[in-house]
């Protein structure tokens, strides 16, 4: 589950599969990468991400890298 908000198309919770590329989701929401400065993963404690996020996958192990995360899964850490 992902929240978006910001640049682009309707702001709201969105269910996305894993292993999506950070890209593909940009573009679903109609925001080119050139519009991205970074991005808070996780909410307000689990991290601000510069543009190096632009070439990830959306998955528990490359944001665990990052010391970020998807909120329900920081629980488990």
């Amino acid at each position: 589950m992902l929240t978006l908000t910001g640049a682009g198309r309707r702001r709201g919770l969105y269910e996305l599969p894993l292993g999506l590329p950070f890209t593909e989701v940009l573009a679903l929401h109609g925001v080119s990468t050139e519009q991205v400065q970074g991005v808070l993963m996780g909410g307000y404690f689990a991290g601000l991400l510069n543009r190096v996020v632009l070439d990830a996958t959306l998955d528990y192990e490359t944001l665990r890298g990052w010391e970020a995360g998807w909120a329900p899964a920081r629980s488990r850490y």
